[in-house]
């Protein structure tokens, strides 16, 4: 422990002093006496100097006012938490309970902080003066004067003009020799009439001028942004209204007026809106004029807000003619905001108010404009505004944006309301572009050679090209998964209802779908029904699918049930788990949501079904197959295992070795199943063109297929049907179907 020298020790360098008694201990190095810094002089009985900073609680706390450079207001105050930072040359004096005495005692820091720097004295926090307080993170304190960027206000009752006020948010600035300050009323309004011009206003909002004779009323306020709906406004405003008889009571609301005594003429000024018919119309810059016997003149550059309840559309740079109080007519520009609050112009060539007073506008886009809907779609044509409506109505086309070389960027045409944060494009059942011509959505099946290709608002290599999987609905971009999708609304909302659905990925090119698949031309009465999931991989071409077949057609019910119950009693074919597979889906698309919720709680709790409906009652139900196209073939290969739910009425559930080929011909396609449990068990269908062939190493089976009279194997077709047969085949038939799809058969047979 030891005293200072007379003239103090210099802290850090020359840049502080601090004079009386300094202390040494276990508690660091601690001082008891005064730290003075430029202006400033504070007095602790216990600093802490640490080796980048002093702090302490002071007893005072003492700044000598300045007049400059730089400009330092007066400032004492008792006990502050005191900081000195040398490295950034600052001392902080932050508020503990008492307030910080200011500009000779006409202001007070209430909170917050104070700091002094050699560039000047800045702070933070809550200032009180006049009856007033401001609240800020940045205030810059000058000599008699301090100022923000960004301050809250709040004015106490000023008696002489008897009104509060309060604001948010504002630039502000205080001058105590002046005497002006900027400030928003929270409190009563003011009435102010004015005869010659044959106005009255109630103004509520206002630039205060503290000792001058007159006040201008004033606001900061940004009315573009603080348009709600007039029953929500939490405060009053200050409204100007038309006592001449011609104009209707026409009203509007200034937050700024001034009126000049010579010429007899109000200007008011940040105007929020005058409403005419449905609208809040907003003058050029928030002002009007208003010369004698009410008279305003023309609107120019102004904002259209339609209708005033709802607050849906906003058109600027609007040359508007106020008519009367129910009627306008101009033009101007819509600012269309999409997902992700982007904007894009549309100009509007018509505004006006039809027979019910709502506003209606009407403009068109050009596709050089690149206007888009979203992110991700883009569009040209027309459009319109109708206020009671929260959406705009297009009636043009949209393209999507992708980097498929495969891919076709095609425009689609369309009509209807469009909502900006939520894209869904109606997907009408005859789709076509913007000269007519036809588009799709799906993937394809072109023939000579036989070729798998996608389609995405696109369109087809050729008419006749065979549609594997389509879909109708709404188009809409997924965000998460970054794919454009298309299927019905509820579909997209929940994937596993029944319905079909396409997505095209925009970075892979990757094309997925779900639902009903054609792999087959018409069979005829062979009825065949692909329900299931595919993933089309243009890269090399691979299609994927995880589907379910459901094969109905005339066959013996004996020969039928011979197989059954070889298969029946197999007992190393694995069970077939439905939960799993795609059952429950398939018999979704057959049944619809309620019949098939019934049958899947019978197998959740039974693991069968009391009465297998008519709907799932079908000569084979494959339940869980897994095809590939291949290319070198020209067909779609079953892998794996083949999972059976059911063989007509006959429930079996379980999985079984082997194959089912669709092979694509030009002289018609071409069906095979073939199950085989070993090398000298197994039974095997083909169909084409109206004749099965099945034959099988089940003897018996063969025998009575063979034995079936010729009229009960044959089946007439109806008007432009083909006759339908079954008939027994032979093994060399087999062999060929072996030699040609299945070289391994050990390896899928093992899946």
């Amino acid at each position: 422990q030891r005293a200072t020298p007379p003239e103090g020790l210099p802290l850090y360098g020359d840049r502080a002093v601090f004079k009386n008694e300094i202390i040494l201990n276990y508690s660091g190095l601690q001082g008891n006496g005064d730290l003075e810094y430029l202006t400033s002089i504070s007095n602790s009985e216990k600093f802490t100097f640490y080796p980048d900073s002093t702090r302490g609680i002071t007893r005072s706390f003492t700044n000598t006012a300045q007049g400059g450079p730089p400009e330092i207001p007066e400032a004492n105050a008792g006990a502050i938490d005191l900081s000195y930072f040398p490295v950034l040359d600052r001392l902080s004096a932050a508020v503990i309970d008492s307030s910080i005495n200011m500009f000779e005692g006409q202001a007070q820091a209430k909170v917050g902080r104070v700091d002094l720097q050699p560039a000047g004295m800045t702070g933070d926090g809550i200032m009180e003066f006049a009856g007033a307080e401001l609240e800020s993170d940045s205030i810059e304190f000058n000599l008699n004067t301090f100022s923000a960027d960004t301050a809250d206000f709040r004015l106490l009752a000023m008696q002489e003009a008897n009104l509060a006020f309060k604001t948010d948010n504002v630039n502000a600035f205080i001058d105590f020799n002046e005497r002006i300050g900027n400030f928003k009323s929270n409190g009563d309004e003011t009435k102010v009439e004015f005869p010659v011009n044959e106005y009255i206003c109630f103004m509520d909002e206002f630039k205060w001028f503290m000792d001058k004779n007159d006040i201008s009323l004033e606001t900061s306020r940004q009315m573009a942004t603080d348009f709600v709906i007039d029953t929500e406004l939490d405060m009053t405003r200050s409204n100007f209204f038309s006592v001449n008889e011609d104009q209707d009571s026409l009203n509007f609301m200034s937050p700024k007026a001034i009126y000049d005594l010579d010429e007899y003429t109000i200007r008011a000024d940040q105007i929020p809106w005058i409403r005419v018919a449905d609208a809040k119309i907003t003058p050029d810059s928030g002002r009007v004029v208003i010369r004698k016997k009410a008279k305003m003149d023309p609107l120019y550059n102004s904002t259209i807000l339609a209708n005033y309840v709802t607050q849906y559309h906003t058109i600027r740079d609007a040359t508007v003619s106020i008519l009367s109080r129910n009627d306008y007519v101009g033009s101007g520009t819509y600012t269309y905001m999409d997902e992700n609050k982007q904007p894009s112009i549309i100009n509007l060539g018509t505004i006006g108010v039809d027979t019910s007073l709502q506003t209606v506008a009407s403009g068109r886009v050009m596709a050089d404009e690149g206007f888009m809907l979203s992110p991700h779609f883009e569009y040209q044509g027309r459009l319109e505004v109708r206020a009671n409506d929260k959406y705009l109505t297009f009636d043009g086309s949209t393209r999507i944006l992708h980097s498929c070389d495969r891919l076709e960027r095609n425009w689609m045409k369309f009509k209807s309301t469009i909502n900006p944060e939520d894209v869904q494009i109606p997907v009408d059942t005859l789709l076509v572009d913007d000269r007519g011509n036809e588009v799709d959505v799906g993937l394809k099946l072109a023939q000579d050679p036989y070729e798998i290709y996608g389609t995405f608002l696109s369109s087809s290599r050729d008419q006749s090209d065979q549609s594997v999987i389509s879909s109708r609905g709404v188009l809409r971009f997924n965000k998460n998964a970054q794919v454009y999708e298309v299927a019905a609304p509820d579909k997209l909302l929940q994937n596993a209802l029944p319905g079909n659905y396409v997505s095209l990925n925009k970075q892979s090119c990757e094309l997925a779908g779900q639902g009903q698949l054609e792999l087959v031309d018409d069979f005829g009465q062979f009825d065949i029904k692909t329900i299931g999931n595919l993933e089309y991989k243009p890269v090399d071409e691979r299609v994927e699918i995880n589907a379910s077949l459901v094969l109905d057609f005339p066959f013996s019910d004996q020969a039928m049930e011979k197989m059954v119950e070889y298969l029946n009693v197999q007992p190393n074919l694995k069970p077939l788990e439905f939960q799993k597979s795609n059952y429950e889906y398939a018999i979704k698309e057959l049944m619809g949501l309620e019949e098939s919720d019934k049958v899947v709680s019978e197998l959740n709790l039974s693991g069968q079904i009391k009465k297998l409906p008519d709907a799932l009652n079908k000569t084979m139900f494959i339940s869980d197959l897994k095809l590939t196209w291949d290319p070198i073939l020209e067909s779609f290969i079953s892998e794996g295992q083949i999972g059976i739910a059911s063989f007509g009425k006959e429930q079996f559930f379980r999985k079984v070795p082997g194959k089912v080929i669709v092979e694509k011909k030009r002289s018609g396609d071409i069906m095979h199943i073939y199950f085989e449990i070993d090398d000298a068990n197994w039974y095997y269908f083909t169909y084409k063109r109206g004749l099965m062939q099945c034959y099988a190493s089940d003897k018996a089976f063969n025998g009575i297929v063979m034995e079936e009279k010729e009229d009960k194997r044959k089946s007439p077709g109806k008007k432009k049907e083909e006759d339908y047969m079954y008939m027994l085949g032979s093994k060399s038939k087999r062999n060929i179907f072996l030699d040609t799809f299945v070289q391994d058969f050990v390896r899928y047979c093992e899946k």
